[in-house]
């Protein structure tokens, strides 16, 4: 994906396991490039220090698995107060 399809996002969704690094600084990276769009973190089983972490980024955490429409409701939240 090129930066400028980055830059049109709406939400970034970031798996915490999917990522080469960190999802937070994969997220921290997107943001250092100035591309705002909320992110949400999904993860299985978070440490209290992941759950710090995102909070402090301002990142919401959707645990897996992923059961019923919460992802999707989440996306809803976040797009929806950015607007």
């Amino acid at each position: 994906m090129s930066a400028g399809d980055l830059a049109r996002c709406d939400c970034y969704v970031v798996d915490q396991k999917t990522s080469a690094t960190s999802a937070l600084n994969l997220i921290a990276q997107l943001r250092d490039r100035h591309l705002t769009a909320p992110a949400i973190l999904i993860t299985s089983h978070p440490s209290l220090s992941l759950r710090q972490q995102a909070e402090k980024a301002e990142v919401p955490i959707v645990e897996k698995p992923l059961v019923g429409n919460a992802l999707l409701d989440k996306i809803r939240d976040v797009v929806g107060a950015r607007g």
